[in-house]
């Protein structure tokens, strides 16, 4: 079951990514690296039934071909206990690929949309625990995207406004059980619904970006901020990551 919905997942995605451009829409190709920096929340019940706080860093490259984006993500974070005794650190890689198609475009407002597949692979580390010190995140997600810009003039400039946000539809995920350790898992074969269907219910997630570009000289530069809410609920183990960043960019 588990196979065939990520195969679907990823053909959607393919079909819709490898569309013929209508005549009248022509190529566009912008390339941009984001930085952002800020404050993050993450709780995991695997290793600890406590918040942990802390600085997130997140470098996100994106490319866009007239409707095609695709994107590689990183990102890493130092928490804290609410004690302030023990540490723990947060990191992953994530790639995506989406196809937005033209919902409504007049003057200098326009409003993209369409279907998203997303792969992410991370891992969270507790230095208190001793025998299940870290827990893995593994997923590939069919979510929805949707971009709106609005391009104006001010001091003698045109600048473009840019709102993107990303909603979890359905896919698969890794998780162990509550209790259930990885040498149980991995050594003694001991499989216990580790591969789980995800979807809105169970990942009731945002991610979204405000983002403002305008020209300096002769580069592109982006300010703006991105917000991440990552919330999850598979085999008794509760999981969220709550971020806010702020993004400095330029296109390259």
């Amino acid at each position: 079951m588990t196979r065939i919905l990520f195969f679907a997942i990823l053909l959607s995605v393919q079909i819709c990514a490898t569309k013929a451009q209508t005549p009248d829409t022509p190529p566009k190709h912008v390339s941009r690296i984001l930085l952002g920096i800020g404050h993050t929340d993450v709780m995991d019940t695997y290793l600890s039934p406590y918040s942990y706080k802390g600085t997130r860093i997140d470098l996100v490259l994106d490319k866009r071909y007239s409707h095609t984006l695709h994107r590689i993500e990183l990102h890493g974070a130092t928490t804290e206990n609410p004690a302030g005794n023990v540490n723990e650190y947060d990191c992953g890689v994530a790639y995506s690929v989406a196809h937005l198609y033209d919902v409504f475009v007049k003057g200098r407002f326009s409003l993209n949309a369409g279907p998203m597949g997303s792969a992410y692979a991370g891992c969270i580390y507790n230095e208190r625990n001793g025998n299940n010190p870290a827990q893995a995140k593994v997923s590939f997600m069919g979510k929805c995207a949707a971009v709106a810009q609005y391009e104006f003039d001010w001091l003698h400039r045109t600048m473009k406004l840019e709102y993107m946000a990303e909603l979890p539809l359905i896919g698969i995920a890794y998780s162990p059980q509550f209790g259930q350790s990885y040498y149980e898992e991995f050594s003694l074969g001991n499989y216990d619904h580790n591969c789980v269907v995800a979807h809105t219910f169970n990942t009731p997630s945002l991610t979204h970006h405000l983002l403002l570009e305008f020209p300096v000289r002769k580069s592109t530069v982006y300010f703006g901020y991105r917000g991440l809410i990552d919330q999850s609920k598979y085999n008794n183990l509760r999981y969220h990551s709550y971020n806010h960043s702020l993004l400095i960019g330029l296109k390259l």
